[in-house]
């Protein structure tokens, strides 16, 4: 067997002690060995997170649950995938979520699209205020063998002013946040499917206020 059989974990109130009962020879060449002490399995929910706002991408995330019993140390972490190293990540067990989330990089078999409509984003001037229609539209196509759940996020402007207001025209179902401007949708796509989402909202703002929409 390996030491992880062996290995019986003690937590105290500033670290946790991995205590060993099994004997193994560490070569004295003078390089770092690495020794598994303990081995767990968790129940884990694989989906993708997109937001193609900022990076026309899919991300693999892994959701874990009932991980608060494993005694975590907070540091950084080694993320392998399918034997494969995918990059470093932080483990905070301090968090107050019930899921620890990790991303497992971008997936390119997940396509993704995000244009602006130009045909249907418009200016104009009514009275002294100035009316900015925003249209745009988002699409995912699942290229893997499986059916996957994507979701996706978007963002629109959040007024800070009386004088300027921003109204949503159209989010295909999405779920707004009305504090941050987020806009989330939570979607299944099967396998060769491709769904789009459609996001508009309309700024009205004094024509002479100077306007930056990110």
């Amino acid at each position: 067997g390996n030491s992880a059989q062996y290995t019986t974990v003690q937590p105290t109130l500033t670290n946790v002690e991995f205590n060993i009962k099994l004997k193994y020879n560490i070569p004295s060449d003078g390089k770092g060995h690495i020794v598994a002490l303990q081995s767990k399995t968790l129940p884990t929910i694989f989906n993708y997170l997109v937001v193609p706002k900022i990076e026309q991408s899919a991300f693999l995330i892994a959701r874990i649950t009932d991980w608060e019993a494993i005694n975590l140390l907070p540091g950084h972490a080694n993320l392998y995938f399918n034997n494969s190293y995918v990059g470093k990540t932080y483990i905070n067990p301090l968090t107050l979520s019930d899921t620890l989330s990790l991303s497992m990089g971008r997936d390119k078999s997940i396509e993704v699209k995000r244009e602006l409509l130009a045909d249907k984003s418009t200016e104009r001037l009514i009275g002294t205020n100035n009316k900015k229609t925003l249209s745009y539209k988002i699409e995912v196509r699942n290229s893997k063998p499986i059916t996957v759940e994507v979701i996706i996020k978007d963002h629109i402007p959040v007024s800070q002013q009386d004088d300027i207001k921003v109204e949503v025209l159209d989010k295909t179902g999405g779920e707004l946040d009305d504090l941050t401007g987020i806009i989330t949708w939570r979607e299944k796509i099967k396998t060769k499917e491709k769904k789009a989402f459609n996001l508009a909202f309309e700024v009205t703002y004094p024509k002479n206020t100077p306007l930056s929409l990110y």
